[in-house]
């Protein structure tokens, strides 16, 4: 893939030669960056790794065909997903395009666009963030609105506002990368994500090159976990494993997840 603008792994490594929270570790719950006391661990047993899913069946692939070992990354504090659907995309990009100044006054650092794999008229927009009181109020403005109602957005979009917890992703070459986007409720966070870092064998096997996990900014019971692959039938084939399921709930996920599935189109930082 195009490393400066065509996915959104390029615009975490990016991310990462500028921001140096530690990786791994939860982000600051406050608008100055700083850090937070840590949250007290559950003493609870992630799952393990070969219980997120059952490697394929078959012959191992040869050594040309294996995808990029991930690495992990050092991430910025805050994150915000926004998914809509759009009248014609064309028209949404120009205005949105036209809009940077304003994320970048609401501390946004940088955007990867996506549209839905299943609808193209969706649209997925993720922006790592500084301050999460200023991107409240970005998406609480009634600008906002009045510019995404121009853009041709209908219906009512969904917004994720989370702390960036965690992520592992691989350097791709150039090519196609697909992504889920998934919203769970979790019974405790730290458990699940435990349970996620412990899962880099099973989902390499499963075809996936990457992942992220996000904690919700207002729930802390809200988990956000981001997925990538090289073939959206292997996202899907994981997300729809009964172990992958079954994995999912001992670590405590609850409830019915919300996914989305998309095609990462571009991305960029902000000067």
């Amino acid at each position: 893939m195009r490393w400066l603008c065509s996915s959104l792994l390029a615009l975490l490594s990016l991310l990462a030669a500028g921001c140096h929270p530690r990786a791994s570790q939860p982000a600051a719950d406050s608008t100055s960056g700083g850090e937070y006391p840590p949250v007290a661990q559950a003493q609870v047993t992630p799952a393990p790794a070969a219980d997120l899913i059952a490697p394929p069946a078959g012959p191992a692939a040869s050594e040309a065909e294996l995808e990029p070992e991930p690495v992990a990354l050092q991430l910025p504090p805050y994150a915000a997903i926004i998914i809509h659907d759009v009248k014609d995309y064309e028209a949404w990009r120009a205005g949105f395009d036209a809009n940077a100044d304003a994320r970048k006054g609401a501390s946004l650092i940088g955007e990867a666009v996506m549209r839905g794999v299943d609808e193209d008229r969706t649209v997925a927009v993720y922006m790592p963030a500084t301050d999460m009181a200023k991107v409240r109020a970005f998406f609480a403005a009634p600008e906002l609105a009045k510019k995404m109602k121009e853009g041709g957005v209908q219906g009512k979009p969904t917004v994720y506002l989370f702390k960036l917890a965690a992520a592992k992703m691989a350097m791709q070459p150039e090519g196609n990368v697909y992504s889920a986007i998934v919203k769970y409720h979790v019974n405790d966070f730290d458990a699940f994500k435990r349970a996620i870092e412990a899962g880099d064998a099973a989902r390499n096997a499963a075809g996936l090159i990457g992942w992220g996990v996000g904690q919700g900014a207002d729930k802390a019971t809200d988990a956000y976990l981001y997925l990538q692959s090289s073939d959206p039938a292997k996202l899907k084939a994981y997300l729809g494993a009964k172990k992958t399921k079954s994995a999912l709930k001992r670590a405590g996920a609850r409830g019915q997840a919300q996914t989305t599935l998309v095609q990462e189109i571009s991305n960029r930082m902000y000067e």
